[in-house]
C-alpha cells in the first residue's frame, strides 16, 4: 500500500498548477497542454475550449483537436485555434514520440496554417513557447524534445473545483505543505469557495466541522456542490470543468445517488467523523431511500455487494449494480470505511475486506 501511495504522489503533485496573483489549480488530468496567443487581438485561447464563454475575452468555436495516427510509442493529431474573427485561425499537425530517446519524448509540430491574415499567432505548450506562425513565412517542421520526468509539462489547462483542486487542499494539508496548500486556498476563496469543504475531507482526517448530511446538501454555504452554483472565470492559463452532474441538476443526481455506493460510504464516513459511533443513525432526511441507516448498516449492505461480485465494488443506480465491472472510485472509499470500521472502532469481521479492497488499491 505504501508503494502504491507513493506512486499516487509523484502522478498527483505532477497535476499541481499554478497560476498568477499567488493561487493554484489542480489540473484535472494529463494530456496536451497547448495554447496560443493572438498578439493583435491580444487573446489567448487554450487547447480544449469548445465554447465562446470559455475564452479570454471571446473566441468563435474557441478550438478543436482530431487524433490522426496512434501506435505504442507515437501519435499524432491535427488541433486548431480560432481568433475573434476567424474558425480556425490556426491549425497545426503535432506529432509525439514518447520513446525518442531515453529519458525524453518529443513534440513535432508539422503544416502549419494561419488562416487570419491579420495576425500572427504563438503556440506554447502550458507555460513553454514552442513556436511562432506568422502570414508569409514558410510552413516549416519543427521538433522539440522534453524530460520525460517533468510531468507537470504535460498537465492538462482544465481543472476541477470539486473533488480536483478542493482534494489537493485536502491532501496538501496533509502532508504539511502549507505553500502549495496556502496558494490552492488562495485560488478557492477569490473564486467564493470555502477551502476543504468536500466530500473527501473525511479521508485526509478532516471534516469534523462540515455537516453531517454533506454528501447530499445542495445549498447553504458549505454545500458541497457550490461548483454547480458558480464556477470561476477562465483564465489564460487554465479553465474550469463543468461538471456532468451540474448539467444533470444537483438534486436529480442526488435522488439517484442514494444508491450509489459511493455517496453510502462517504454519508458513513462523515457520520463517524461527526459523533465517532459506528451506529450513530444518519439524519432522517438523510436516511430515506439509502440501504443503512448508520455506518454500520451501510457497511454491511456493501459487503454483500462486495461478495456478489467478489473483487470490489461496482457502479449502482436505481436500476441495479453493474454485474461485472468493479469501479475503482467506488472499491477505495468502501475500503475507507471497513478500514475505519474494522481497525479503529475494533469491528474484526471488516478487517478482512479493508485488506481485500487495499490489495485491489
Amino acid at each position: 500500500m505504501n508503494t502504491a501511495i507513493a506512486s499516487a504522489q509523484g502522478y498527483l503533485d505532477g497535476l499541481y498548477k499554478p497560476l498568477p496573483d499567488g493561487q493554484s489549480v489542480q489540473s484535472e488530468d494529463y494530456g496536451l497542454p497547448l495554447r496560443v496567443y493572438f498578439p493583435e487581438y491580444r487573446q489567448w485561447v487554450l487547447l480544449g475550449q469548445g465554447r465562446a464563454g470559455d475564452c479570454i475575452p471571446q473566441c468563435t468555436g474557441a478550438s478543436s483537436i482530431t487524433p490522426v495516427t496512434a501506435s505504442t510509442t507515437t501519435e499524432a493529431y491535427a488541433v486548431s485555434f480560432s481568433s475573434p474573427s476567424k474558425s480556425d485561425a490556426l491549425r497545426v499537425t503535432v506529432s509525439l514520440d514518447w520513446a525518442y530517446r531515453p529519458g525524453q519524448f518529443s513534440i513535432t509540430l508539422s503544416t502549419p496554417q494561419l488562416n487570419d491574415r491579420s495576425t500572427s499567432a504563438q503556440l506554447w505548450l502550458d507555460d513553454v513557447p514552442l513556436a511562432t506562425y506568422s502570414s508569409g513565412s514558410p510552413a516549416v517542421s519543427m521538433t522539440r524534445s522534453f524530460p520525460t520526468a517533468e510531468r507537470s509539462l504535460l498537465r492538462s489547462l482544465r481543472y476541477t473545483v470539486r473533488h480536483g483542486t478542493q482534494e489537493a487542499y485536502l491532501y496538501t494539508t496533509s502532508l504539511g505543505d502549507s505553500a502549495r496548500a496556502d496558494r490552492l486556498a488562495a485560488f478557492l476563496r477569490a473564486n467564493g469557495f470555502t477551502p476543504g469543504v468536500d466530500l473527501r475531507a473525511t479521508i485526509f482526517g478532516q471534516g469534523r466541522n462540515l455537516p453531517e448530511d454533506l454528501p447530499f446538501l445542495s445549498s447553504g454555504p458549505d454545500n458541497a456542490y457550490a461548483d454547480c452554483d458558480h464556477i470561476p472565470a477562465p483564465g489564460t492559463t487554465a479553465y474550469p470543468y463543468t461538471s456532468k452532474v451540474c448539467s444533470l441538476g444537483v438534486d436529480t443526481f442526488l435522488l439517484a445517488g442514494r444508491r450509489d455506493p459511493f455517496l453510502q460510504a462517504t454519508q458513513a464516513l462523515q457520520t463517524l467523523t461527526n459523533h465517532s459511533d459506528p451506529n450513530s443513525p444518519y439524519p432522517p432526511l438523510v436516511s430515506l431511500g439509502l440501504e443503512g441507516g448508520t455506518p454500520a448498516q451501510t457497511a454491511d449492505h456493501l459487503q454483500q455487494v462486495w461478495d456478489a461480485l467478489g473483487y470490489g465494488i461496482p457502479a449502482c443506480t436505481p436500476l441495479g449494480c453493474d454485474p461485472g465491472r468493479a469501479s475503482g472510485l467506488r472499491t477505495f472509499v468502501f475500503g475507507s470505511l471497513e478500514t475505519t470500521l474494522g481497525y479503529t472502532y475494533g469491528q474484526v469481521s471488516r478487517q478482512r475486506y479493508a485488506d481485500n479492497a487495499a490489495a485491489q488499491a
